[in-house]
């Protein structure tokens, strides 16, 4: 592997979504692209330029360019590559540098060539030519078109050839910032993480919120916000800031003065109403969590919940199951998180059930309390974290 990375210099960005958009937004949309990539690769020497339907960043770094895109929302797939001049002859003798590295203990091999502009051959005529050269060079090796050992791909577009062997999925959707802000809730559990990361695929730009529920919750529902945040950091850029919610004091009001079975619906509503008023605060359109219909048990509890929030609450597990959810982390470099022991549990209060509370019980325990108030004045405290030094 080392050697053929001596030889690749030039990563392939290929994008699907953006490029069935209207050529006025096809452009918008591809310069926030780009704008992502170098934001996620800020530390790393490389050059970009864009084609259409496709962006090339020259580097001598092409494994840690790849390491950052593969997570960055919009990009479909990456591929490291040896870029010569579009002519037979220089990527025949690309290609058969690059089998000699790849095929080596492999028993058959395949050439795909696909072209875009005007050329005096065609890519059979590419195939062939490189296919033929291959066999004479490395006899040992045979060619299977259907089920090859290994692929050798050669896309050439104008005047360049790129030769590769490698592609390496993206996520795909639409460039982070292209359809908004919005704020999520990362409070001690991987799922909201996840489903903050299907909103960046939709284009979503994404404010973490951390509701810092201590004395009621340990210091475990922290260190997962760290690792989340820097996460998201990787994704949507350095620059990013996340906010944080001291907590507790709702906590210790609803342990104080409200029954058991209407604690939890108050302090979810409670969430809820605060991410309300610090969306309002950052312009960001809604509000993200990564609850699930296990989390909320039915429609009418969910009803309880949401009523009276007047900013859209998005919801993308609401219909997964846990083996679908672990697939999704994995597709964002997540599935480390699954693990970690989740800190915001909290054992002081029982998790009502639907049936043992009413909205009419929920509404008048909040206007006794006059938690509208506090509400507003727990948002207010919100601090604005943009450097690690503020917090960890």
């Amino acid at each position: 592997m080392k050697d053929i990375d001596a030889m690749v210099k030039t990563v392939i960005v290929r994008y699907g979504e953006l490029a069935l958009k209207s050529e006025p937004t096809r452009m918008r949309f591809e310069r926030c692209l780009r704008e992502d990539i170098k934001s996620a690769l800020n530390g790393l020497s490389f050059e970009l330029r864009r084609e259409r339907g496709r962006i090339f960043i020259s580097t001598s770094s092409p494994r840690s360019v790849i390491s950052r895109l593969v997570r960055l929302p919009g990009i479909v797939s990456v591929s490291p590559s040896v870029e010569v001049e579009a002519r037979i002859e220089a990527i025949s003798s690309a290609a058969l540098n690059l089998a000699r590295k790849s095929l080596s203990g492999k028993r058959s091999f395949a050439v795909r060539t696909s072209r875009v502009g005007s050329h005096t051959f065609t890519s059979r005529d590419v195939n062939t030519v490189v296919g033929s050269l291959i066999l004479k060079k490395i006899p040992e090796i045979r060619v299977n078109l259907s089920e090859p050992d290994q692929e050798i791909f050669i896309e050439i577009r104008g005047e360049r050839a790129y030769v590769f062997t490698e592609v390496f999925s993206g996520p795909g959707g639409l460039p982070v910032s292209t359809q908004g802000k919005v704020v999520a809730l990362i409070s001690g559990r991987v799922e909201g993480a996840i489903a903050s990361w299907l909103m960046m695929k939709r284009g979503c730009k994404v404010i973490p919120i951390f509701f810092d529920a201590r004395p009621y919750a340990d210091a475990r529902a922290k260190r997962l916000a760290v690792k989340i945040v820097k996460f998201f950091r990787a994704v949507e850029g350095s620059n990013i800031h996340f906010l944080v919610v001291p907590y507790g004091e709702l906590l210790g009001v609803l342990s104080k003065n409200v029954q058991g079975p209407l604690i939890c619906p108050i302090c979810i509503r409670g969430m809820y109403k605060i991410s309300e008023i610090l969306a309002d605060e950052e312009k960001a359109e809604g509000v993200v969590t990564g609850e699930g219909f296990d989390d909320l048990n039915s429609l009418e509890y969910l009803r309880i919940l949401q009523y009276g929030v007047r900013i859209p609450i998005f919801r993308p597990l609401f219909s997964f199951d846990e083996g679908r959810i672990e697939k999704i982390a994995e597709q964002a470099s997540m599935r480390e998180f699954l693990s970690y022991p989740a800190g915001q549990s909290c054992s002081l209060f029982p998790r009502c059930l639907p049936d043992k509370v009413s909205l009419r019980e929920v509404l008048d325990a909040e206007e006794k309390l006059n938690l509208n108030e506090l509400f507003r004045k727990i948002a207010k405290n919100a601090e604005k974290i943009q450097k690690w030094s503020q917090w960890i």
